[in-house]
């Protein structure tokens, strides 16, 4: 899976972890399945809005941070766009895989 194939999803949750270097993203996609974003030996992360509230949810009523609007990618890393987040993660380094 790409990483750009995740626009349009439902933020669950982040974790920011900077003693180890990573950076986690749940995700809701197509409308059921949970998906990890997981950037490692992160570099750097610059969040450039961060805006969260608790009261948001999908149209079946789950609870979400937001949606990804947007996510670009370039030598250096990926940015991500959404209503409550947009953070720079300077990284060569992601995985994305199914969460149970």
């Amino acid at each position: 899976m790409k990483i750009t194939e995740l626009e349009e999803s439902d933020l669950l949750s982040f974790r920011f972890d900077r003693d180890k270097r990573q950076i986690e993203f749940i995700v809701l996609f197509e409308g059921a399945r949970k998906v990890k974003l997981l950037a490692s030996d992160v570099d750097s992360v610059e969040f450039i809005y961060l805006n969260l509230y608790a009261t948001l949810t999908t149209h079946e009523n789950a609870p979400i941070l937001g949606e990804v609007e947007s996510i670009d990618t370039d030598k250096s890393g990926f940015l991500i766009e959404g209503d409550m987040v947009t953070v720079r993660v300077n990284t060569k380094n992601w995985t994305i895989e199914d969460v149970l």
